[in-house]
């Protein structure tokens, strides 16, 4: 059980790096147990890839385990993505191997190279899970992250095993008969990682901004506290939801007197007939008719007018023409009318749909989300105070190369975005390390593409994040808060714009090609032998 035990270190050691502990340094060392099995001349154990699998498939319960939170019937989708992530872990192992024992690759190349490519394909393949990348271990420290404008949050976990993998060696090689220069160059490598690291990050923190005009806009982010379950809410839930809404806003609004928009979570609005196309007019008088405070001007007691604010919020919406529910953000002018929305389009597997219900629709009885939601087909930009903003939902904001295709559309039409804004319910998961996970994505986000990102979280994280990822302020976990943002446009280059996910999609055909090479060979050898 050697090989499981490695294994299982690393998965511990990775835990510890991740929130809720959160004992990030732990992370560059975390794979070098894992590492070590790539560089011995034979796995220990009997049936060394089966302990590997196991190893993962444990880690992967252990750290996706917010899953199973929302419905009883959402823990075979927890086990089905721990089983399906669990299959990286012996493929990192056999793809390295091959790589370096069979094509003689340096170790210091092949393992960072397995490592990119198994992340792109995770955060890829069947929708794609960009959430808890080695590298969001690391959301925290500005400095060592700047690099993901390279090739995206992959290149840090690149150069975060390029630096285990020296370690890792440099241990190996200690009782080695070598020559003590030769026997710690790996040591060498490790370092200078490090180093290029840090200069990297020193210098794009320090940089000088050039800033797009002189507009700034002031955001009132509204935090409520709300846990969510799969079932119909009584009349007295509702109303508890909306008075809290209501207090968060006035509170937002006595508060700061410059406010130009005041931001909901995603699934503030619960009922998808007020907010259809055909009803815009019905919403609008709806809307001001009970909820007047959100939109007149009142120090408590009625004076001090003043303008109204816009409102982004989160909502559902009915296409009658076609029975489609969109996830939406909703952009509510100052006098309450629905002036633009936002189609979510990376819909989550299983939260909002089920795979293959459109071919077998009994499968929509056997869940609590019944048909599921509809799939928006484009980006959108909204301006507000002469400000472009960019609104996402839930964890679109989890899928790199879809913030990524998102900025790029709207700036080949002549739209680019000042701001990107993420409205996301996160209070399915009742205050868990998912918070922390989703946090993380959009401290990345906010690096790749260059722009500040706005989160408006129910239960937590809402946040604001400038074009280095920084978190200038968070709310609190699983507790009611305000934040004001204050966001100026600025224009800053980045290279994963422009190339994307090239760079760690050869990394992963590279993988798969050397992995499906080997396997070929097996078969071959062993043919041979019983031939």
């Amino acid at each position: 059980m050697q090989t499981f035990l490695l294994a299982s270190v690393s998965s511990a050691l990775l835990w510890l790096a991740f929130p809720r502990v959160g004992a990030w340094p732990l992370a560059w060392l975390a794979t070098v147990p894992l590492i070590w099995l790539t560089l011995i001349e034979k796995l220990p154990g009997k049936h060394p890839y089966r302990q590997l699998l196991l190893a993962g498939f444990i880690y992967w319960l252990v750290a996706y385990h917010f899953i199973r939170i929302p419905h009883v019937l959402l823990n075979i989708a927890w086990i089905a993505l721990a089983a399906y992530f669990s299959i990286y872990t012996p493929l990192f192992v056999a793809a390295s191997r091959t790589m370096i024992h069979r094509y003689n690759t340096h170790p210091m190349l092949a393992v960072p190279i397995v490592w990119t490519g198994i992340e792109w394909m995770r955060s890829n393949f069947f929708t794609g899970m960009g959430m808890g990348l080695l590298s969001h271990s690391q959301f925290r420290q500005p400095m060592l992250i700047q690099m993901a404008d390279l090739s995206g949050a992959y290149t840090v976990s690149c150069m975060m095993m390029l630096f285990a993998t020296g370690i890792a060696m440099t241990l190996l090689r200690y009782r080695s008969p070598q020559s003590s220069v030769r026997r710690f160059l790996p040591l060498v490598g490790s370092c200078t990682t490090l180093a290029i690291v840090t200069g990297y990050g020193q210098y794009r923190l320090t940089e000088p901004l050039q800033y797009h005009g002189d507009k700034t806009l002031t955001v009132g982010l509204i935090q409520p506290s709300i846990d969510v379950v799969f079932r119909p809410l009584s009349d007295q839930e509702k109303n508890s939801r909306w008075e809290q809404h209501r207090d968060l806003t006035e509170q937002a609004r006595e508060q700061w007197d410059d406010l130009d928009l005041i931001v909901w979570p995603e699934s503030s609005f619960d009922s998808p007939d007020l907010l259809s196309d055909v009803n815009a007019e019905v919403t609008a008088d709806y809307f001001i008719a009970n909820n007047q405070q959100l939109y007149m001007a009142t120090n408590g007691n009625g004076a001090g007018a003043r303008s109204n604010i816009p409102l982004l919020s989160g909502g559902s919406t009915h296409d009658p023409a076609n029975n489609d529910i969109f996830n939406s953000a909703i952009l509510f002018s100052t006098n309450g009318r629905i002036t633009d929305r936002y189609y979510k389009s990376h819909l989550v597997l299983f939260g909002e749909y089920v795979p293959f219900a459109e071919w077998f629709p009994i499968l929509d009885g056997l869940t609590p989300i019944g048909k599921g939601l509809s799939r928006g087909k484009q980006s959108k930009v909204m301006n507000v105070a002469g400000v472009r903003i960019a609104p996402s939902v839930c964890f679109e904001t989890c899928v790199p190369h879809y913030i990524r295709r998102q900025a790029n559309e709207l700036t080949d039409a002549g739209t680019e975005p000042d701001v990107l804004i993420n409205v996301t319910n996160d209070g399915w998961f009742f205050g868990t390390a998912c918070l922390d996970l989703h946090l993380a994505s959009n401290v990345f986000r906010a690096i790749e593409v260059r722009k500040p990102l706005l989160v408006a979280a129910n239960t937590g994280f809402s946040a604001e994040i400038d074009s280095s990822g920084r978190l200038l302020q968070t709310g609190p976990r699983r507790e009611t808060g305000v934040l004001r943002a204050s966001v100026r446009p600025v224009r800053r280059a980045s290279v994963y714009l422009i190339i994307g996910d090239t760079i760690p999609f050869v990394c992963a055909l590279l993988s798969l090609i050397t992995f499906v090479t080997q396997l070929r060979n097996l078969r071959g050898n062993r043919k041979a032998r019983t031939g």
